[in-house]
This record gives C-alpha cells, sequence and structure tokens, in this order.
C-alpha cells in the first residue's frame, strides 16, 4: 500500500473519530440537558429581596460565632490570649504573618471553603481572609513578608532561612515584631481520592465559587496530612527567632502535628477548617482575647496517620478486573473507639509504645482560657409510660429495656474569664473475650453550656457563674448488633449482655473528668436485654446483609464460597487480626446490580405480586398551587413563567400532617402518565410542574455549607451566605447552635424560591485522608446524628427541606460509583447508618440521598434492605429518597430505583421517560408512589414550618427564561464538524473518481517541470489496441525529496552488476532507486542482473530500471499484463516520476 493512500486513511479516519466523538458528547448533552442548562445558562429568577437583607445579616452573625465556638485551640502554653495591654490607644498590635497559607493567594492560600458540591456561593471581594480578620481584630501586618509569600504562592526552600537572600524579610521581621503567626493551609473537595492525598505530590483545583488552587509539587516523601520538610523549616526557623509563636491549622483534614508539640518554642496551635465568608474573624478574636475558644476535635489526631492505623491497609480501593472494591476491615473500630479500646487492651504497650506517643489530641479535645469546675447532681431513669423520674443509685439494676437514662451534671467556671464548657458523656459496655465486638468508650451523649461567668462578674440572672446540664439516652442507644450470635444465646440483633456499665463524665474520649463520681455503674441481668423489635416504631428488626439472609444472596462482609475469608479486627486479638496487608478483592458477587440494576435480584411476582395498576386521570379537583383567584393555573403558570399562583394552605397542611389522609388518594388519582414519569425520572435539582395536581417546578440545590453556586445564576450570589464547613461546625459541639445554623440557611434559601437543599452531610469520618472530610461532622455517628438532627430541625421549620446524605458508607474522596464496600452489619449498623437513625428519628427528616457506592454487591441506590426494610420500615421514615447524580444501571434504572424504595432519579435526561412502562402495574403503582412521597417531602415541611412559624408562607417568584445560547452553539459545531467531515471524504476518495482524465500514449505531462514521456508497450501475443492509461492528479514530490536528502540510507545498496558508462551514471541510477524505496516507506526489496534492477513488494514487481546509455528506462506494471514505460534524461527526476505514474 503506498504511503499517499495510507495518507488519505488516516485522514478519514481521523476525522471520523472527531465525529463520532461528537456524536458522543450530542448523546451525553442530550441527556444532560436540564443540568447544563442550569449551569451555563440558569434561569432568571425574579423574587422580593426586601425580607432578605434581615435574614442575610443574622446568617453572617451565625457563621462567626460557629466559627468562635468551633475554632479549636490544641496548644497554649501561656501566649495566648497575646497581651495588648502595653499599646496605646489606637495602636495596632504588630505581628509577622509566615507562610502562604497565611495569605489570600488563590494558590495554597488562606482558605475558606472546600472544593466540588460542598463548596459555597460567594465572591471572593466579600470573603475574610486570615489577614483581613487580624486587621479587624486591631492587627498590623508585616505587609513586606505577607507581600513576599503571596507573591510566590509557595513557601520558601528549606535551606532559604539561611541564606543570605532572605536576610532582608528575616532581619525586618525581627525587628517589626516578636509575635509570629505562621499559617498551614491544606486544601481538597469532591473526587479527591484517598489515594490521591496519600501521594507524596498533589495538585488540584476547583473553579467555583472561584478558580482556587492547592500544590504541593516537592518531592519529600511527605503527604497530605503531613507537614512538608519546608513547613517544618519555617516552623522551626521562627520557634528559634520570635518570642511568640501561633501556628493556624486551617485544613478540612486532621494532620500529623508532633513538630508542634516538640518545639517548646511553638506556643499556640489553632486548628481552623474552613471558615466560610466570614468566620475568619473568629481567629483574631481568640487571639486577642474577646473570644475563648470552646471548640473540641471531632477526630483524633494522632502523632502519625499511617502508623498503628487499622484503616491504612485497605484505605485505597483494591481492584478486581474493572470493579473497584473497599474493605473495612478495621471493623468497629474506627477514630476513638479504636485508639482508646487498644491502648484498654494493651496493644501500644505490646508494640513497645504507650497511647501518649501515639495520641496526640484525642476525640473530644480542646483547650480554653478559663477553668470550669463539674459536679454530678444526680442521675435518674424513666420507663415507658413513667411521667416521672426516679433515681438511679450508684450500682443499681435496670430492670426495664425500655429505659431512658438522665444524667444531670452542674458546671461552674472557676476561671478569670468568661467560657463555654462541653460536657462528654461515655458509656463501657461489659466485654467477653470472644463475644460481641464492644469499644471500651463510646460517645453517648454530650451537652454545651451557655457562657459561663467567673464568680466576679457573675450576677445569677443574665451572666451566670454555673449551669446544670442535661444529657440522657435510653439503653437502645448503647446496645450492641451483634449479627453473628457471638454471644451465643441464640439471636442476632441490637441486645445488652448482662453485667455492670459504667458511665464516664469525661473531659475528651482519653481524660475522664476530676469530678466525684465520674464514673457512675449500674447492672443488667446476666439474661441482658434483646430488642426484637425498634423501640421507636415496634417494627421487626433482623439481619438483612449478613448470612443466608443477606440481600441478594450477597453477605455485605464479603463471605462467599470462592474468596479467600476476609480477617476484620477483633478486640479478642488485637496483634492478630490487625490488617497488615490489603485484602484479597471479591471475585463473587460484586456486580449485583451494576448493569441489570434491581432485577438483577428482585422477581415482582416475589415482592410485589398484589400491585395493580394506579387510577390516573380522574377528575381535576384538587390543586396544590392555585392562581390568586382560585382557579387552576396553567403548565406556565407552574413552570413560574405566567400568572401568579399561591399556595392552597388548607390541602397542603393536610396532606403534610398525615402521611395517610384520604386526600392523597384522591389527588393522585388526578395525575397523567406524563406527569408521573416527569416528576420520577426527571429530577435535576427539583422536580418538574405537573399540571394535573397544580404542582409547580420546584428548585432544590446543592449544599451542605449553604447553597452551591455552581446552581445560581450570577443575580442571585448577594442573596445567600457561605456558611463554615461541617467539620467547623461539628466542631462547636452545639446541638443549639447547630439549629440556629440550619435555620439561618433555611431563611434565606427558602427566600430565594428554592425549597430545600441537599445538605446535611451525615458520612462518618473513617481516616483522615477522605477528601471530603470538611464536608461532614466527625469519626463519631452518635456525634453527627445528633448535630445532624438538629440542623435538620431548623432547617424544616424555617421552610427547607434537608436532603441528608450520602445514605451510605461513602466513605472515598472520589465518588465511589458502583465501588463494593465489605463491611460487617454490625459495623454498619453501628456506626455508619446511626448518624442516618438519629436524624430520622430525632429530627424526622422527610429526605435523604443515597450515595454511589454498593453496600456489598448492590448499590445503595437499588438496596431494598437499605432503602424499604431498614430506613421506612425499622426506622419509620416517611419522605422521599433522591439518587446521587445520574445513577444509572443502563437498563430501566428508575424502574429499579423505585422498587428498593428510591424515589427520584437526579438526572433530568427526557429519555429517562422510557425506563417506566406505562403499560406495567408495578412501574406505574410504585411511580405514583415515589410521587406521594416527594410531594410528602414539601408538603410535610410546609406544615412543620407553618406549626413553627404561622406567618410563613412560601415566596412567590417569576421565572424569565434565559436564552440557552449553549445548544445552538453545539449545533453550529456539529453543522462545522460534519460538513468538513463530508468535504474531506469527497475531496479525497470521490473527486478522483469523477474528473478522472485520461493520458493518451505519447502525452507529455508535467512533473516538478520535468517533461515525462509516457509510452505503452504490450506483449507480442497480446492484443495491441491502444489501452488508455489514467491520472487523478500529478503529485508533488518535493516533501519527500527533502527526506530524502537528509535521511541516512534506508534500504540496502544495491551493488549493481551492470556495466556503466561512468561512476555518475551509477550513482544517479544509486539515487532513482534510494528515492523511490524511501518513498514507498522503505518496503522493497531489490534483485540486479546485468544492467537492469528490478524493485519488489513481496513478490509483486513494482517497478524495473534500466540504464540506456544517457537515460534511464522504467517499466512499471499496469493490471497483470501491461506496463508503462517512462524514459527519463535527467535521472535525477526518476524518483518523482515513478510515484506519479503510481498515481496514474
Amino acid at each position: 500500500m503506498n504511503s499517499q493512500l495510507i495518507k488519505k486513511i488516516l485522514a478519514t479516519v481521523g476525522a471520523a473519530i472527531l465525529v463520532v466523538v461528537i456524536i458522543v458528547g450530542d448523546c451525553i448533552c442530550y441527556a444532560h440537558e436540564n443540568e447544563i442548562t442550569s449551569h451555563l445558562c440558569p434561569d432568571k429568577i425574579v423574587y422580593d429581596t426586601t425580607s432578605s437583607t434581615e435574614a442575610l445579616a443574622e446568617s453572617d452573625k451565625v457563621i462567626q460565632r460557629v466559627a468562635e465556638e468551633g475554632i479549636t485551640l490544641l496548644k497554649n502554653n501561656g501566649a495566648l490570649p497575646l497581651d495588648f495591654s502595653d499599646l496605646e490607644e489606637e495602636e495596632k498590635y504588630k505581628v509577622n504573618l509566615f507562610g502562604v497559607g497565611g495569605t489570600d493567594s488563590d494558590v495554597n492560600g488562606f482558605y475558606v471553603f472546600g472544593g466540588g458540591s460542598g463548596s459555597v456561593t460567594l465572591e471572593k471581594e466579600n470573603a475574610v481572609f486570615l489577614k483581613g480578620a487580624l486587621e479587624n481584630a486591631g492587627f498590623a501586618i508585616n505587609a513586606n513578608l505577607y507581600n513576599f509569600f503571596k507573591e510566590k504562592q509557595a513557601n520558601p526552600a528549606v535551606d532559604w532561612w539561611g541564606k543570605d537572600s532572605s536576610l532582608t524579610y528575616r532581619n525586618y521581621a525581627k525587628a517589626y515584631s516578636d509575635t509570629a503567626i505562621v499559617a498551614i493551609s491544606r486544601f481538597t473537595g469532591e473526587n479527591r481520592g484517598d489515594d490521591a492525598n496519600l501521594a507524596d505530590t498533589a495538585s488540584q483545583s476547583f473553579s467555583k465559587p472561584w478558580k482556587v488552587s492547592y500544590v504541593d509539587a516537592d518531592a519529600d516523601n511527605r503527604n497530605f496530612c503531613q507537614l512538608s520538610l519546608k513547613e517544618e523549616a519555617m516552623i522551626r526557623y521562627c520557634a528559634e527567632n520570635f518570642e511568640n509563636v501561633i501556628v493556624i491549622v486551617n485544613s478540612g483534614n486532621v494532620m500529623e502535628l508532633g513538630l508542634l508539640e516538640e518545639l517548646d518554642g511553638v506556643d499556640a496551635v489553632m486548628y481552623v477548617p474552613y471558615t466560610g465568608q466570614s468566620g475568619a474573624n473568629a481567629i483574631g478574636k481568640i487571639l486577642k482575647g474577646e473570644v475563648n475558644p470552646s471548640g473540641k476535635t471531632t477526630d483524633t489526631f494522632a502523632y502519625s496517620t499511617t502508623e498503628n492505623a487499622p484503616y491504612i491497609s485497605d484505605a485505597v480501593v483494591a481492584s478486581y478486573g474493572s470493579s473497584k472494591q473497599i474493605a473495612y476491615t478495621e471493623d468497629i473500630y474506627i477514630g476513638y473507639k479504636w485508639y482508646e479500646t487498644a491502648d484498654k487492651e494493651g496493644y501500644f504497650t505490646a508494640k513497645g509504645t504507650s497511647y501518649d506517643k501515639v495520641v496526640q489530641y484525642p476525640f473530644g479535645y480542646g483547650l480554653t482560657y478559663t477553668s470550669f469546675e463539674w459536679a454530678l447532681k444526680g442521675v435518674t431513669v424513666k420507663t415507658n409510660g413513667q411521667e416521672t423520674s426516679s433515681t438511679l443509685a450508684n450500682g443499681a439494676e435496670i430492670k426495664d429495656k425500655n429505659t431512658t437514662v438522665e444524667v444531670l451534671v452542674e458546671v461552674k467556671n472557676t476561671g478569670k474569664v468568661a467560657g463555654k464548657e462541653v460536657v462528654q458523656l461515655y458509656a463501657t459496655a461489659p466485654y467477653t473475650k470472644g463475644g460481641i465486638e464492644k469499644p471500651y468508650v463510646a460517645l453517648t451523649d454530650f451537652a454545651k453550656t451557655k457562657t459561663l461567668y467567673p464568680a466576679s462578674e457573675a450576677d445569677g440572672k443574665e451572666k451566670l457563674n454555673s449551669e446544670i446540664v442535661k444529657l440522657e439516652f435510653n439503653l437502645y442507644d448503647i446496645a450492641s448488633y451483634d449479627c453473628y450470635d457471638k454471644n451465643g444465646n441464640g439471636f442476632k440483633g441490637w441486645e445488652l449482655d448482662g453485667g455492670t456499665y459504667t458511665l464516664s463524665l469525661r473531659n475528651n474520649a482519653h481524660e475522664i473528668n476530676a469530678c466525684d463520681n465520674a464514673e457512675f455503674t449500674f447492672k443488667i441481668a446476666s439474661s441482658g436485654f434483646k430488642f426484637e423489635t425498634d423501640p421507636a416504631t415496634g417494627n421487626k428488626v433482623e439481619n438483612r446483609f449478613t448470612g443466608e439472609t443477606a440481600e441478594a444472596g450477597v453477605p455485605i462482609d464479603g463471605s462467599n464460597d470462592t474468596d479467600e475469608k476476609i480477617t476484620y479486627l477483633s478486640r479478642a486479638d488485637f496483634a492478630g487480626t490487625f490488617p497488615k496487608a490489603k485484602f484479597a478483592p471479591r471475585t463473587k458477587g460484586y456486580d449485583i446490580t451494576k448493569t441489570a440494576g434491581i432485577f438483577g435480584y428482585m422477581d415482582d411476582d416475589v415482592y410485589y405480586k398484589d400491585v395493580q395498576m394506579p387510577t390516573l386521570n380522574a377528575e381535576r379537583k384538587l390543586f396544590l398551587y392555585t392562581l390568586e383567584d382560585g382557579s387552576a393555573p396553567t403548565l406556565t403558570d407552574l413552570r413560574g413563567s405566567g400568572q401568579k399562583i399561591v399556595a392552597n394552605e388548607e390541602l397542603i397542611l393536610e396532606l403534610g400532617k398525615d402521611y395517610d389522609s384520604p386526600k392523597w388518594s384522591e389527588l393522585l388519582s388526578q395525575l397523567t402518565v406524563l406527569d408521573v414519569k416527569d416528576i420520577v425520572t426527571r429530577c435535576s435539582c427539583g422536580t418538574l410542574a405537573a399540571e394535573s395536581i397544580g404542582k409547580p417546578k420546584d428548585r432544590v440545590f446543592d449544599g451542605p455549607a449553604g447553597l452551591n453556586n455552581s446552581t445560581l445564576s450570577f443575580d442571585q450570589l448577594a442573596d445567600v451566605s457561605a456558611f463554615p464547613c461541617e467539620a467547623l461546625m461539628g466542631m462547636t459541639w452545639n446541638k443549639d447552635l447547630l439549629r440556629e445554623a440550619g435555620a439561618a440557611m433555611a431563611s434565606e434559601v427558602s427566600k430565594t424560591g428554592t425549597i430545600g437543599m441537599y445538605a446535611p452531610a451525615l458520612d462518618t469520618h473513617r481516616h483522615p485522608y477522605n477528601g471530603r472530610n470538611f464536608e461532614q461532622f466527625g469519626e463519631d455517628g452518635v456525634l453527627c446524628g445528633k448535630l445532624g438532627s438538629k440542623e435538620v430541625y431548623g432547617m424544616i421549620t424555617h421552610g427547607i427541606q434537608p436532603s441528608v446524605k450520602h445514605f451510605v458508607i461513602s466513605t472515598p474522596g472520589i465518588n465511589p460509583r458502583n465501588y463494593n464496600s465489605w463491611i460487617t452489619e454490625q459495623n454498619l449498623r453501628e456506626n455508619y447508618l446511626k448518624a442516618f437513625e438519629w436524624t430520622v428519628k430525632e429530627g424526622n427528616t422527610n429526605f435523604i440521598m443515597t450515595s454511589f457506592n454498593n453496600v456489598g454487591g448492590v448499590m445503595c441506590a437499588y438496596s431494598y434492605a437499605l432503602n424499604t426494610q431498614i430506613l421506612r420500615e425499622e426506622w419509620g421514615f416517611k419522605g422521599s429518597i433522591i439518587t446521587d447524580y445520574d445513577v444509572n444501571s443502563g437498563t430501566r434504572t428508575t424502574a429499579s430505583l423505585i422498587r428498593s424504595g428510591n424515589d427520584l432519579r437526579f438526572q433530568g435526561a427526557v429519555a429517562n421517560r422510557a425506563e417506566l412502562d406505562e403499560n406495567n402495574a408495578v412501574d406505574m403503582a410504585l411511580a405514583v408512589r415515589s410521587v406521594k412521597n416527594s410531594l410528602y417531602s414539601f408538603c410535610n415541611t410546609y406544615y412543620r414550618t407553618k406549626n413553627y412559624d404561622p406567618n410563613f408562607t412560601t415566596t412567590s417568584f417569576t421565572v424569565i427564561p434565559t436564552f440557552n445560547w449553549w445548544i445552538p452553539s453545539l449545533v453550529f459545531i456539529n453543522i462545522i464538524i460534519d460538513c468538513g467531515f463530508l468535504f474531506l471524504c469527497f475531496w479525497l476518495w470521490v473527486k478522483p473518481l469523477l474528473i478522472k482524465k485520461p493520458v493518451a500514449v505519447g502525452e507529455k505531462c508535467v512533473c516538478e517541470q520535468t517533461a515525462i514521456r509516457i509510452t505503452e508497450v504490450k506483449p507480442k501475443e497480446e492484443n495491441t489496441s491502444a489501452h488508455p492509461v489514467t491520472t487523478a492528479t500529478v503529485a508533488t514530490a518535493t516533501e519527500t525529496a527533502a527526506t530524502v536528502a537528509t535521511t541516512a540510507t534506508a534500504t540496502k545498496k544495491v551493488e549493481s552488476k551492470a556495466e556503466t558508462t561512468s561512476d555518475e551514471k551509477a550513482e544517479a541510477y544509486f539515487n532513482a532507486i534510494k528515492y523511490y524505496a524511501l518513498a514507498k516507506d522503505g518496503k522493497v526489496t531489490s534483485d540486479a542482473e546485468g544492467n537492469t534492477v528490478t524493485i519488489k513488494s513481496g513478490d509483486k514487481v513494482m517497478v524495473s530500471l534500466t540504464i540506456d546509455g544517457d537515460k534511464v528506462k522504467a517499466e512499471y506494471p499496469v493490471g497483470d499484463k501491461d506496463k508503462v514505460e517512462i524514459i527519463v534524461s535527467d535521472s535525477s527526476s526518476l524518483g518523482k516520476a515513478l510515484l506519479f505514474v503510481e498515481k496514474a
């Protein structure tokens, strides 16, 4: 095959690939049209903003309070608060700000938000960074040093601190102030996987709300959670050269900070996760002493995040073919539950170390500027049906499993400044070696006091010196889930072993408070207590994922009859079961729902055999919204582009109050098939309008730190606030403040014509390397659940339906689509489901988002056991469940979702309608149920808001559609590329056939200005009639000639036996052959005989060359027997002539 043909083929194939890419892109754009439009061309929403100003001002106050109570003081040798007493009036306190992490640089600067869908809505000029926060508090910043770090966008090299080139900066800093504030920053976000944060180097950026990057290009063998060598050098220099050294750790993930304890010259350390729009102001106030820090850690800070850490072997996913798998081999021992239990069992001592050398800052740890004294005031119990409590004596027996325990603690400020204290209550259950796995201590409840004043300042009214706080739990809350019947009593489920239980009042997970009776015990009879049913609902509780009863026949602990058993960490033998190597991925049962959805394991005849086709298209009598005159609205009205609509409050309140109201049947019967399909299959940041029931198009956007601006128009950026990240919210340990934060978010968001938020995130932290840890509260399910339930309550009572997420075990930072999570059912229930259970039962949430990953071999979105049996039946959840974005099994995705108990497919393609069969009774009945659940989330939120605030009403708004410029732009691109492809095909393949020109024998043609005469020679035995030779074009061989001139010999030099008249002729002879061979990519052989050389490709003769006097003659085969004879006098043009004839 000649090179010109190859080039034509390659050009055509390349163009065809481009066309295919465009076609695939068109399909993707079609499938995601709604989402693309909402991001690129959001409709302009016009609403009344007169009430927004007050809501925004209130939000900003809450934001700053969250930071003031959440920022945690990890170390303080007495340097804080800084002493302003020697300053003259109006004089600023001068400080040196070291580190790029203290600047407002967009690269490696001080971060006020995390990346991805959990980001915020904020304009940079409205954000308070560290420098601005310090200046707002009365500090003056060394501008010379600050500008150096900001312009460099990185910290200087290790040896910079000793170089002469840095003397100017160093000397000026010492002269400027004896106080150094060193800022260490880390930035991460959605889809930042654990493996990336464990790597030596890192680089990532996010474009919203403005482009922010984090770059670690140093190959220093330090990962994301470790101080870099550059940071260590900077900290050491400051510790040796300044009197006051404060380190601020600005990160959404806990870090290894051992150096900061090691260096006596480091006076104070503050942990400051992302602060939102103005939360950074709290830093300056804390340094100055205007605010007394009261934050507590919600994760354990270990000296090493990779040693003595049972999660580390399986922190990064394993692969089996295309399957990604994670094993939770640490079992129930996550976070402090591992470190405290390992210490109790002597694990660290046996390893030649100790708890104090392993754990730097325990869970629940935080310092303050004052001191507090606790006193246990009493322990009381109350069983179901009792109106009053009775005192529980220390060591007494509790005889009723339905008992609630209340612990009263008086907290008194014994210091010199006002402050708040956190009281933490932990439970220790009796443990038998080899029995049910149990942590040594587990958080049971917590309470934060109001601001308490020193006795000298207290007035007994507004300024209290002491407060009695109440902590409470019921016995179910401290039960263990025995999924394997490890205690051998024939029961699998929630239970309490008989024995002595200890309650302990602790300053943190490791340190018992010094008050009298800080440890309090009670007993349970040897038979223990079993919870066959859920105490809140009375519904049966049983194994859903273990052994023979496991959903889809795949136990989620990964046990099967094919693969090596997964070993889970056991308290009975920590040393022998500690995960030392990555588990062996499962080869069986991992892909149950990947392509088949729920139909991979569910049979309608078993699960939904009695379902009948629902009634639809009934007479329209009920409408959720009407026009102002009470008449039915049109679809245009419901989409916001027509007449004003108003809520039919009487109907909405009745439906929201009672999930089983008979009005539901009447309303749902009015639905059309299209309405049902559109609501259930095409939910994209809200559900679509349904004219049949007067349902408007609604808006639901991402959280959890306020609305994410990727879904808001630019006109709305100033109408919502940027809240601190959940990690910082969690560190407040303040339930009431979280309720206020939820209320503040909802108050402003509801005024933008929005009805919901995908928030809060209730994922429990598994380890420090998850890129989305900043979006979640912490490492304990009880803490997450109790804080989350309060935030949910605040949101629901202020007009917003919160979609708590991600249900469940979405622990990798990267979105874990179809990742298999192998975990014991005990760990799943006790740690990861616990936060959701609390929020359902205590916060009465009515909206939940499932996660991407699989529990075992079944995707969470398709899990009937999760979404129906546990969530709806065991816990009594009422409301709607939505998938995470674009969950897709490829086969009737929505039909799978609604069978599991999921209600809404988060993806807005019109094509999704086909995923429901209107002639399938199960499809339609369950889809109508899903519509009901979705509507109930809205109506119930409205009902609860109205009960809280009778003056509440939904914000009316008008939608002004934006021109969707991206669609015609895409069409234009398609036209250009498609037409270009067609033209290319015509020019290369069709044109030569249409305009071919015969070349007569003896006719002269011009080829590179060389006259070539083509003659035809016929064998004597053949017909000698004229046989025309055709040509499509005259080729230019200049490029090939240039190649010949600059390329070494590409073919074997032919040693001719022919007699030549001169050396020049031989050289010309050889060059002609070489030229042609190169043009043919060198894939030729040659035979020489006499004065003729035959060039072949395989067995096929390509050309014969003969020197004849002063001419070179070439014979080129045409067809099987004909040939073309070329005679040229200019032998250097022979190669060009050969190429020309080959084209002819």
